[in-house]
């Protein structure tokens, strides 16, 4: 404390003869290994307005922070490199860019999504005699305001970014092509647009295939076989092995932990639970090494999901707040998901009141952000809690609601749906409609291979059986009990 109480002290003159004193010494000490003392040589130089090695040691910092994920002290890095460059004439736009462009990277990965798209737009400015670079830095602004939600946004950064390159049939152009349209089909993927995230997925990959781009053509493969499933068309998805080993081949994390999380979602789908859980792991980690809290705490999320079907609820609730935390913080559009899955597990557990107030939330939320996604998870839950508070017609209105608006996902949602009708139809004494349900939806499961929602609909049908008078098929029971066991 004496020690800063003594350097404030000190006129701006005198704090800059003695940085700039420390930085050479330090950097005479370090001799041809001042790489390793990069961070303290940009700190001193930077504080002495040496500008010139401010420059070169706060660049040399941030890409060491950078590729050792420290994402913050990264940027904190570039910041005080872009500061050294303005007063350096030597120090070009194509260099700038590089910087900028770094900066958004690592604010990307930090979840700090508003510097990152001001990072991006400060390089693009830089470069309107280069379509190509235009093209990928608009490319990387729209990932960011995906990620964010800034749906309309992203989509007009790749419409961009695709007349940039329309009548460009190099091979860098048909590869920036197919980067853009893989973009926007995951644009309208979390729009929850289905059919039309398949088809750009497909153009996506026909682009890919021409230009050789095996990280794009991984890409469209993961959205193609999402969109499958979203579909009800569980037999054509056949890529994501695939698409895993290109990702691992090329040693992208990122997109390695993606396909792991989504690896995860088909193991919960098809009610391998244990399968799931390692997959989301899994992508955690990746996460956690690439130094993303943000994307970490979306298979995080997912686990909880996992967990709380188990019936562990006091394993679930921690992974559910703390990932609440992180997505809410930076903006993550992924939120509403875990608050979702966070109300469920309140319903499940009693707390009816505090789960039917965030469930509100949820929904309008959603719907004024266009997160259809949100309301429709938010409205599947709160109808199962008007079933549970006997407001029937409640549930069963807030049902007809989903079918209405689930639009391409409503084959997905269809087994669910039938089984909370069945539920609602049974407690009005409705038993035939309450069987008709339990079949529609268990042929709908079987179908797509959702075994976790047949589980659910075969011991749907055994309690409706008792409550009607009949007697339940133990083989409906002992069937049950094994896909529950995953």
């Amino acid at each position: 404390v004496i020690r800063d109480v003594a350097y404030e002290g000190l006129s701006f003159r005198r704090r800059r003869e003695l940085n700039q004193r420390a930085g050479e010494a330090v950097e005479q000490e370090a001799g041809d290994h001042v790489e390793e003392q990069a961070d303290i040589l940009a700190l001193h130089f930077s504080r002495a307005e040496d500008h010139e090695r401010a420059w070169r040691y706060s660049l040399l910092a941030g890409d060491r922070a950078r590729d050792t994920f420290s994402n913050d002290a990264a940027a904190t890095l570039y910041r005080q490199a872009l500061d050294a460059a303005r007063r350096l004439d030597h120090v070009d736009d194509l260099h700038r860019v590089e910087v900028w462009s770094s900066l958004g990277d690592v604010s990307d990965r930090a979840g700090r999504y508003g510097d990152a798209i001001d990072a991006y737009r400060r390089a693009t400015r830089l470069v309107t005699d280069d379509p190509h670079r235009q093209a990928d830095l608009l490319l990387k602004r729209a990932v960011v305001r995906r990620y964010a939600g800034a749906y309309p946004a992203a989509l007009r950064d790749t419409a961009t970014g695709l007349k940039l390159v329309a009548l460009d049939v190099t091979r860098e152009g048909t590869r920036a092509r197919a980067r853009l349209t893989a973009e926007r089909g995951a644009i309208r993927k979390s729009q929850e647009h289905t059919a039309e995230a398949l088809r750009l997925a497909r153009e996506a990959e026909a682009d890919a295939r021409a230009a050789d781009d095996a990280r794009t053509l991984a890409m469209a493969f993961d959205l193609i076989d999402w969109a499958h499933r979203m579909l009800g068309e569980v037999d054509r998805e056949v890529y994501y092995p695939q698409t895993l080993a290109i990702f691992e081949e090329l040693g992208d994390m990122t997109n390695v932990a993606l396909v792991s999380n989504n690896l995860g979602a088909e193991a919960y789908y098809e009610g391998r639970w244990d399968d799931a859980i390692i997959a989301y792991r899994r992508s955690r980690e990746a996460e956690l090494q690439n130094g993303n809290l943000v994307q970490a705490a979306i298979p995080a999320a997912n686990t909880a999901e996992v967990l709380i079907n188990q019936g562990h609820y006091d394993e679930a609730e921690p992974l559910l707040v703390d990932a609440i935390r992180v997505l809410t913080a930076s903006g993550h559009k992924e939120v509403g998901f875990a608050e979702a899955e966070l109300a469920r597990l309140l319903v499940l557990r009693g707390d009816h009141a505090e789960a039917e107030a965030m469930l509100d939330e949820i929904r309008e939320r959603g719907r004024a952000n266009d997160e259809p996604r949100d309301v429709l998870d938010a409205t599947i839950v709160l109808a199962d809690l008007k079933l549970r508070q006997s407001a029937t017609e409640t549930g069963l209105g807030l049902l007809d609601e989903i079918e209405s608006d689930a639009g391409d996902m409503a084959e997905v949602f269809a087994p669910v749906l039938a089984r909370l009708r069945a539920h609602g139809f049974a407690s009005q004494g409705r038993y035939e409609d309450a069987a008709s349900q339990v079949e529609l939806g268990l042929g709908l499961a079987r179908q797509q291979g959702l075994l976790y929602d047949e589980a659910l609909l075969l011991t749907a049908r055994s309690e409706i059986t008792s409550a009607s008078g009949g007697l339940p098929d133990l083989a409906d029971g002992a069937r049950a009990d094994r896909l529950f066991d995953g």
